[in-house]
């Protein structure tokens, strides 16, 4: 599957191809962009972010409603792995859409992205339940979990309120 994307950074544009090929394209893998991040300059539109509930935040993940981006962060060098799950929740019964797991260490970024394929590609409108955890060998940190319920609105952040 072939992709584009169109940068924009301190005036310069170019636009860059890639190829998604073997493992990642069978198994439709999020894109990883390690270390190197320009996205807060790049992406537009509104912005969500939540970070862990431990005491010393270990993980963050931001959602960006133009495209569907969401970048999971790890935030310290605990070696512990942040996980985030995505389930949609307007209708019942509520569907689960995607999980992210980052266990690449600190400052290390996992990534989903809606113009990839599903899927990524959240329904625009939709109210989306957003769980952050600490993952310790697998098994989770419960003092961790944080929740947030975030519309799909392109021009605009929203809560869900009332929705379970």
């Amino acid at each position: 599957m072939k992709k584009s994307v169109l940068v924009a950074a301190s005036g310069v544009v170019a636009v860059m191809s890639w190829t998604i090929t073997g493992a990642a394209a069978d198994a439709q893998e999020p894109l990883s962009s390690g270390k190197a991040s320009l996205t807060d300059s790049i992406l537009p539109g509104p912005r969500y972010e939540m970070r862990t509930d431990d005491g010393d935040p270990g993980g963050k993940v931001e959602f960006w409603t133009v495209g569907d981006h969401v970048r999971v962060t790890d935030t310290q060098a605990d070696g512990k792995s942040v996980e985030v799950v995505v389930w949609n929740v307007t209708k019942d019964p509520n569907k689960k859409e995607y999980v992210l797991l980052n266990d690449g260490g600190k400052d290390y970024e996992e990534w989903g992205h809606g113009n990839v394929a599903q899927p990524w590609n959240l329904a625009e409108g939709s109210c989306f339940l957003f769980r952050i955890r600490l993952l310790d060998n697998g098994k989770p940190l419960h003092d961790s979990t944080d929740y947030a319920h975030w519309r799909n609105y392109n021009d605009t952040t929203q809560n869900c309120d009332g929705v379970e």
